[in-house]
């Protein structure tokens, strides 16, 4: 409270005596007044300092207040940060997971791509390995055929044309007697032939083994005469 108060307080006392004729009355309304004066003056200070003690209180309640809500709003922050820190905790174990299960996963793709390339390896080989055997049985198949093929006709050149025939066919060569057909099993195809046809018999001539020299015409490896279609004569060239 202003000191400057007093000032008012004192002119009522003092305008307020003056009023009086009695001077003993006034002498009482002016003791009154400084009493009051004096009362107001000495209780000033007090009624300042509660009104300082009030506003310090009040002051000291809003801190207070104001500390509380700030210690409420750090915990829930310190609360809302270790939420957070649980649920990055808890996305790092799933991503970790989850990269785990794509390597698991990744190492599944590559053993069963591995699997697939053995297998398909594996069939490659079979399937080659069935036409090699294939391959190998035709062949022995055919070299069994021509074998038998071989063995009739032996049997029926010797049944046909006798034993001696059948020795130099099998020695690939070629003798006097020996008929056309066989000639022509040892030696392959006859070439220039020149025939000449009598009364009593038919003579021809053949070459073998025809080859082309560096000039650009034919030469020939065996002359062979026949007639009635055996062998009479034959001679190198």
């Amino acid at each position: 409270m202003n000191r400057f108060i007093l000032i008012p307080v004192l002119l009522v006392g003092v305008l307020t005596a003056l009023t009086y004729d009695d001077y003993d009355l006034e002498i009482g309304v002016l003791s009154v007044s400084i009493f009051l004066l004096f009362f107001i003056f000495f209780h000033l200070d007090k009624f300042k300092k509660k009104q300082e003690e009030a506003k310090a209180k009040e002051l000291a309640e809003v801190i207070k207040r104001r500390h509380k809500k700030e210690e409420a709003r750090a915990k829930k922050e310190k609360a809302r940060v270790k939420q957070e820190k649980a649920r990055v905790k808890k996305e790092e174990a799933r991503t970790k997971k989850e990269e785990e299960r794509s390597k698991t996963a990744e190492k599944l793709r590559l053993k069963e791509e591995r699997a697939k390339q053995v297998a398909k390896q594996e069939l490659i080989k079979a399937k080659k390995e069935i036409e090699r055997t294939r391959k190998e049985k035709a062949r022995k198949d055919q070299i069994e055929k021509l074998r038998l093929k071989e063995e009739r006709e032996k049997i029926e050149i010797e049944k046909k044309y006798g034993s001696e025939m059948l020795k130099l066919f099998d020695q690939k060569e070629i003798g006097i007697g020996m008929p056309f057909q066989l000639v022509e099993k040892i030696k392959g195809t006859a070439y220039d032939r020149k025939r000449q046809v009598t009364k009593d018999s038919v003579k021809e001539d053949y070459k073998y083994g025809r080859r082309q020299n560096r000039q650009g015409n034919w030469s020939y490896d065996l002359e062979v005469k026949y007639e009635d279609n055996l062998v009479i004569s034959f001679r190198d060239l």
